[in-house]
């Protein structure tokens, strides 16, 4: 810290401000809230003096420090924009002028988004229940650290670039990794390949509705997982909530039971089209919203191409074009067995997979690297304030 900064306090360049106003049961109001965690203060809504029970309201400028009573302690502060400058406050906002010889006003938000900040703030905040109200009197009796406003230009500008850097960055990072797969697919699947309907190439069948009044029932005891619409997915499984049924009902069922290499697929509701492969025999069976397709022809076609087709943009365009004809989205059996289905060369398949499987390995890493890149990002800017309001900017 150099020597030309000087020690206020709070008070020294925050003024309590109270305008008062009587609530007009004619005229129109906007309202404020103020977002916990520094995340600012916005119109919650404008509505007129009639719908307004206290009519005793105070009147908030723009350019002002506002802050919550009750959730200061927890960042519930901003600068009051001008464009929402004339809105009204209850009692339990507090509303600041700031000292612009003193404070600059993009100084003091940078510094309200500090820890040290939120300590004043914390520490002056009495109670003790969750309802803490900040003490006036303490907030404005802290002292901090001020350096000449011109030190404060320069410093809010250096802040200002590094987050101009820190959005570029990110804005960088946000490459749409499956538009990157939709490409590949799309391009592969143009190809002139010999082409079949799923009747065809899958075995294409469901747990029939008399046998679900007639026959299904879930169990507790974790028997078999009756695979439900919330379990598939394209990026496989999903077997954090699951329901059973006995493994007596599952090979009385034969006709849906689920065994490995089968293909299950939603074909009503939310997710209709979604489709996952069964890794291993004698553990999962159809619930009523999934259909399981069983290659016919393991020679001919692979199950892995199989599922990977059906998830590619080729099947699904399909599914979309005539779900999006229904209220509710669906597919019956007639109309799955009549989707189009490409049947490349077994060559050109595991070519693809290959190809696939590079696509994703790289996605993966490049996934990684943002996290981190992200990570050290987060970490960058509130290193950034401490450098700044200490003099090492």
């Amino acid at each position: 810290m150099q020597n030309n900064w000087k020690k206020y306090k709070v008070g020294d360049f925050a003024k309590r401000s109270k305008i008062p106003t009587k609530v007009v049961d004619s005229s129109l109001y906007k309202r404020l809230t103020i977002k916990m965690h520094g995340l600012g203060i916005f119109m919650r809504d404008e509505v007129k003096g009639e719908v307004i029970g206290t009519k005793n309201q105070f009147i908030a400028i723009g350019g002002q420090f506002l802050l919550s009573k009750i959730d200061a302690r927890n960042g519930a502060f901003g600068i009051l924009s001008d464009d929402l400058g004339g809105s009204l406050i209850s009692n339990s906002f507090q509303a600041y002028d700031l000292k612009k010889n003193i404070i600059d006003i993009e100084y003091f938000n940078y510094f309200t988004k500090t820890y040290s900040f939120i300590d004043f703030c914390n520490k002056a905040s009495e109670g003790t229940t969750n309802r803490r109200n900040l003490d006036d009197n303490k907030f404005l009796s802290f002292e901090v650290f001020l350096p000449p406003i011109s030190e404060q230009k320069r410093i809010v500008k250096k802040i200002n670039e590094i987050s101009e850097r820190v959005k570029k960055i990110l804005l960088l990072q946000n490459y749409d990794t499956g538009a990157i797969i939709r490409s590949f697919s799309n391009n592969y699947f143009s190809s002139a390949f010999e082409e079949k309907t799923f009747k065809d190439i899958f075995k294409v069948t469901k747990l029939a509705g008399f046998e679900y009044t007639k026959h299904f029932k879930f169990i507790d005891k974790p028997e078999i997982i009756a695979l439900r619409a919330q379990n598939i997915k394209n990026s496989g499984l999903k077997l954090n909530e699951v329901k059973y049924i006995s493994k007596e009902l599952s090979n009385f069922l034969v006709r849906s039971k689920l065994n490995k290499n089968d293909i299950a697929i939603t074909f009503i509701g939310a997710g209709t089209g979604e489709a996952a492969l069964i890794d291993e025999n004698n553990k999962y069976h159809c619930a009523p919203n999934i259909a399981k397709l069983t290659v016919i022809n393991q020679k001919e076609i692979d199950h892995n191409f199989a599922l990977a087709q059906i998830r590619s943009p080729f099947v699904q365009d399909q599914i979309v074009g005539i779900t999006r004809q229904t209220a509710q989205p669906s597919l019956s059996m007639k109309i799955i067995r009549k989707l189009i289905f490409k049947i490349p060369p077994k060559y050109k398949q595991n070519e693809y997979m290959s190809k696939l499987d590079d696509f994703k390995k790289s996605i993966n890493a490049l996934t990684l690297e943002k996290e981190k890149r992200n990570n050290y990002i987060t970490d960058l800017m509130p290193s950034v304030l401490v450098k700044a309001f200490s003099g090492a900017l």
